[in-house]
């Protein structure tokens, strides 16, 4: 999942996950509109499965939707705070599915 997917970075992140063979959710305008719909409803429809990756620029606005919608070993990678830099976690959550949370710079894609 690529939350600001209609941004340069985002669009960027959609083109590489496409080139990998990734089925990709996005927030934005049009492909999921973050003003009007529920990114993680829409991630449900995997049939619970979640997705195994989701990029971020929002940060605590989502974090809470991010973590629900990541799959088993799902890693969230934080890349800004456009929606705020503290949240509160149910860190049951992280736990039992072993996510992963980072941020990107320090990653290889």
């Amino acid at each position: 999942m690529v939350h600001g997917g209609s941004i340069g970075i985002g669009t960027f992140a959609i083109q590489i996950a496409k080139y990998r063979g990734a089925r990709v959710f996005v927030t934005a305008d049009v492909c999921i509109n973050y003003k009007t719909e529920d990114f993680v409803a829409w991630v449900e429809e995997t049939g619970g499965k979640g997705v195994d990756v989701i990029l971020d620029n929002i940060g605590r606005a989502y974090f809470e939707g991010d973590i629900d919608s990541l799959n088993v070993d799902g890693t969230l990678f934080i890349i800004g705070f456009q929606g705020g830099t503290v949240a509160e976690v149910n860190l049951s959550g992280l736990l039992a599915r072993c996510l992963t949370v980072q941020e990107v710079w320090k990653t290889k894609l």
